[in-house]
């Protein structure tokens, strides 16, 4: 049976990948129409492109963005 994409990941993991997919996509070359493609199928592939980066990146510990808010969740309110 196929795994979902992100079935590994924890929510937390998953923002993470979602923030790291805007910096990512961010900083890929907008005038790469020979790589991407051109209008709209083109923006598709270097959005799918940033998120699979990003989700591999996060799942390897990306910058750390998940760990840092999950052990502020799981500090004792006051």
């Amino acid at each position: 049976a196929a795994k979902a994409p992100d079935a590994g990941m924890t929510a937390l993991n998953r923002f993470e990948a979602l923030v790291l997919q805007n910096f990512i996509e961010a900083m890929l070359p907008d005038d790469a129409s020979s790589v991407y493609g051109e209008g709209l199928p083109g923006e598709m592939w270097k959005s799918m492109m940033s998120e699979k980066i990003a989700e591999e990146f996060a799942s390897q510990g990306g910058l750390g963005i998940a760990e840092r808010i999950g052990a502020q969740l799981a500090r004792p309110r006051t």
